[in-house]
């Protein structure tokens, strides 16, 4: 597992080190951190930027979360910034696997710098000096496909995913417990897209309009079943609600491969 072997006051230090203008208060879950970040360039500060930075003891396996408290840059989902102020820094178990400074002035020198860099390069430039990883689902895999080294599919990830955590054994850069993290989330999205799609197919009135939505869902990856075993559930049954026969087909094969 990954531990943090910090207490709360060498990580307090340690930032206090790194960016002296970000005041720490104790908080529940560990340490907030408010004030000015000051983004360095190669020979002089460019810019600080109002912020708050919420750190919980559990660090490395919690991502601590980066807020702007001023719109320094468009609060935009392409932007990568919520419109809380939250900032998506980085793609979390990514960093993990490839850092050689898993510590707070690591991620504050690392992914924090680079994502406000990236920012004030996209201000002029409109595009990402280091590129930048698709939203939701896609950028995991992308991320995890990149360090994994096979094809940005989901069950592709999911394959090495697996094999790393039932050996208990690092592949690479990826330890057992940074895999079962990965595993987790590409299995909640994969929940959340079924529970999506299981309360479409309870409104439909007709068979023709479950083929189509099961036809997308195929097309996604979300499982394999064949067209024909969904007809002759649907027909089997002689209702328009979704039978329970046809849930287990096309929720049950895939947590089945999940597990």
């Amino acid at each position: 597992m990954l531990r943090n072997k910090s207490n709360l006051e060498d990580v307090i230090f340690d930032v206090f080190c790194c960016q002296p203008k970000l005041l720490p208060s104790v908080t529940a879950e560990g340490a907030q951190f408010r004030g000015h970040f000051v983004l360095q360039g190669p020979s002089a500060p460019i810019c600080e930027i109002p912020l708050v930075i919420e750190y919980d003891v559990r660090f490395p396996e919690i991502e601590p979360v980066v807020q702007l408290v001023e719109p320094t840059f468009p609060f935009k989902i392409d932007r990568h910034i919520y419109t809380n102020g939250t900032c998506c820094v980085c793609i979390w178990e990514h960093w993990l696997s490839t850092s050689k400074d898993i510590t707070m002035s690591g991620f504050l020198k690392g992914p924090v710098s680079d994502f406000f860099l990236s920012q004030l390069y996209f201000n002029e430039h409109g595009s990402w000096p280091f590129g930048e990883w698709e939203h939701g689902e896609e950028g995991l895999l992308q991320a995890y496909s990149a360090i994994l080294n096979v094809e940005p599919s989901r069950s592709a990830v999911l394959e090495s995913l697996n094999r790393i955590v039932r050996r208990d054994r690092s592949r690479g850069r990826v330890l057992p417990s940074v895999a079962e993290m990965m595993r987790q989330r590409v299995q909640a999205s994969v929940n959340s897209q079924f529970e999506s799609i299981r309360n479409q197919l309870n409104a439909l009135e007709n068979e023709e309009a479950v083929k189509y939505l099961v036809r997308d869902a195929l097309e996604n990856d979300l499982t394999m079943v064949p067209s024909l075993a969904i007809s002759t559930a649907i027909k089997a049954t002689g209702k328009m609600k979704v039978p329970d026969t046809l849930e287990d087909v096309l929720f049950g094969e895939l947590r089945r491969r999940l597990r």
